[in-house]
This record gives structure tokens, C-alpha cells and sequence, in this order.
């Protein structure tokens, strides 16, 4: 596959704007009937960016930003505390491209 120049041009990394930040998405399967609960109690929760209710194998994504994985690890624990949560999968962002 040939990519010219130009649309590399076009393609840039998305980095925060605090340097050696990490960031996130906190896939979450929920028990039947609490979605709304859920997002109620996640979208309070410090280090969550945004809240979203999605389709699929899960019910609600959040958009977690930390400075430290310990921090990190913290706003997992405390997600999977809140009632009505049957699973929730972090996935940490490795590279983010915007085109």
C-alpha cells in the first residue's frame, strides 16, 4: 500500500496536554436495569473525561486521563466498587492518531 506524502502530512499524534499523561477507556458490562445508575455514579468520578452509553458487548465506555498508572489502577478499583457493575475491562491508550 502506497501513502502519499500529503495524507501523511494530514495524520498527527494526539497528545494531552500535560506531558506523560495517560489515558484510558474503561469498558463496563452492567447488571440489567442500572445503566442510568451506573452513569450517574461514574461521570462524578475524578479522572473520568466523559461518560458514554454504547452499543455492543458493553454498555458504557469512559474516557479515563491520570498523570501515574497507580492512579489509574485507583479509578478502576473505585469504578468496580459501584453497584450494578457486572464487568469492567480498562484498555490504556498506547498511541492516539487524529486525522
Amino acid at each position: 500500500m502506497h501513502i502519499e506524502s500529503s495524507s501523511l502530512e494530514k495524520i498527527a499524534l494526539h497528545t494531552s496536554n500535560d506531558a506523560g499523561s495517560i489515558n484510558a477507556y474503561v469498558f463496563i458490562q452492567t447488571r440489567c436495569g442500572n445503566i442510568e445508575k451506573v452513569v450517574s455514579e461514574t461521570k462524578n468520578i475524578k479522572h473520568v473525561l466523559s461518560t458514554e452509553i454504547i452499543s455492543g458487548n458493553y454498555d458504557v465506555v469512559l474516557r479515563v486521563n491520570v498523570h501515574q498508572l497507580e492512579d489509574l489502577y485507583r479509578v478502576s478499583e473505585r469504578i468496580k466498587m459501584i453497584s450494578g457493575i457486572h464487568q469492567a475491562i480498562t484498555h490504556i491508550i498506547e498511541k492516539e492518531i487524529v486525522s
